[in-house]
């Protein structure tokens, strides 16, 4: 048996999640912009002023395990609102 997605399910959670993400990137900024900066700019290797940045190894770690981080717990928060949302039984 296949089994398929609920598109209107699936893009209710990516919703809700970019949501949630964004009310807690936005709250970090807000209480701790410096740190906030240089986390961006490792992950990105862009400063906020739009110069370029050269990659260093420390950057490069920090940037990958907060990338890493970042889109781990993005997905997780997905794949739980996905899962927890209603939606259609299926027939067994």
């Amino acid at each position: 048996m296949e089994r398929k997605l609920d598109s209107a399910r699936l893009a209710l959670a990516a919703l809700l999640t970019y949501i949630i993400t964004f009310v807690i990137c936005s709250a970090f900024v807000a209480i701790a912009p410096k740190f906030a900066s240089r986390i961006a700019t490792d992950i990105t290797h862009i400063q906020i002023s739009g110069d370029m940045r050269a990659v260093d190894w420390p950057g490069l770690f920090v940037g990958l395990i907060a990338g890493a981080i970042v889109v781990y717990l993005i997905i997780w928060l997905a794949s739980a609102l996905y899962n927890g949302l209603p939606g259609k039984k299926e027939a067994r």
